[in-house]
């Protein structure tokens, strides 16, 4: 948001909005197809799933923050 140019800052909110509900939508359907298919024992394979997932984006933010220098500093 902060890098959209200010006069596109309704656009790029809208992008952002619409990013976050797609993701919720697909993460109920996730859960929904989940409970169908295991019955009780589908909220705990969600919470496994939903803590891997987290993990996952947690080591990526970790590779990034610590991958190589930009150009132009030291």
């Amino acid at each position: 948001m902060a890098s959209a140019p200010r006069a596109r800052s309704g656009a790029a909110g809208g992008m952002l909005s619409g990013a976050r509900l797609l993701g919720q939508a697909l993460g109920a359907a996730g859960v929904a197809i989940l409970f169908r298919a295991y019955g009780a024992a589908g909220s705990n394979f969600a919470l496994w799933l939903a803590a891997l997932l987290a993990l996952a984006g947690a080591a990526v933010s970790v590779v990034r923050l610590t991958g190589h220098p930009t150009e132009g500093t030291t």
